[in-house]
């Protein structure tokens, strides 16, 4: 496995099931187990730091990615940067849209009901909407969003924030 740090491109072996990459908070990073960090409490929380941009922009210059907008669920691929062993994902995302009441949401990969999505619906025309959201996550760490018919959503941007593993 190779790791980013700063500018360099570290090598470190491969983790175990049950494993997250930990630093010492002088550069060095190394395996720990989860149980470990978490005290058998629950789930660990790793913030990701600072991005320098959203991971997926539509509307934000550089554009990387058009969202469909059918009213349908489509796949959202986020295993380039959460890691396997992850469970749930926190977003922040921001949407503006040219009209009231466009709806973007998340879910897990999968889910049937409607009970269990977060999102935001515009309730003005023009004006950014800003929303943390958290998405359970399965071993594909694929979610899935659904953004109403049309074409009114002008510009969705999301950063993947952090995950729990």
């Amino acid at each position: 496995m190779f790791v980013i740090v700063g500018k360099e491109i570290i090598a470190l072996p491969d983790g175990q099931p049950g494993q997250i990459l930990q630093t010492d908070g002088n550069g060095n990073l190394s395996w720990a187990s989860v149980s470990d960090r978490t005290n058998n409490s629950g789930w660990f929380y790793v913030d990701r730091g600072d991005p320098n941009n959203y991971d997926f922009r539509f509307g934000y210059t550089p554009q990387n990615w058009i969202p469909i907008q059918d009213a349908q669920y489509h796949e959202l691929d986020l295993s380039s940067i959460v890691p396997i062993g992850a469970k749930r994902v926190r977003l922040n995302f921001v949407l503006r849209a040219t009209s009231s009441l466009r709806t973007f949401v998340f879910r897990k990969k999968g889910q049937q009901n409607p009970y269990n999505v977060d999102g935001i619906t515009t309730q003005a025309a023009n004006v950014h909407c800003r929303h943390n959201v958290e998405v359970n996550l399965d071993n594909t760490r694929i979610i899935e969003y659904y953004a109403t018919a049309g074409s009114s959503i002008d510009m969705v941007c999301i950063a993947v924030v952090g995950w729990w593993v």
